[in-house]
């Protein structure tokens, strides 16, 4: 489990240059700021996800728990089939871009 925690952590940071440590023990909610905001943690989770060919449940993306805690609940979640992992991959790959999409919908509004 620890060797997971340490792979969402590393997932979240990369996101962020690592310019900011991940506490395991803390709420990811309760992490963010100006360094890690909504969409650097949705993109991170969705990135671990593909990784990991696991699919998070809705509740689990809203970042109310903890790196350890999401690690838990992770590893007792089925992992998608071998046979199902190309349209996961395309699903989350849509996401992704999807997300991409809205952040550059916002910026073009700041302008």
């Amino acid at each position: 489990m620890e060797k997971l925690m340490q792979t969402l952590i590393d997932r979240i940071e990369e996101g962020i240059d690592r310019a900011k440590k991940i506490a395991p023990d803390v709420p990811l909610c309760d992490q963010m700021d100006d360094l890690l905001d909504d969409s650097d943690l949705k993109i991170a989770l969705i990135k671990f996800q593909m990784n990991r060919a696991v699919d998070f449940p809705p509740e689990l993306l809203f970042g109310t728990l903890s790196p350890a805690d999401l690690a838990r609940a992770v590893m007792e979640l089925p992992r998608v089939p071998k046979s199902g992992v190309p349209t996961f991959l395309k699903k989350k790959k849509l996401e992704l871009a999807k997300l991409a999409h809205e952040m550059s919908s916002g910026i073009r509004v700041s302008f």
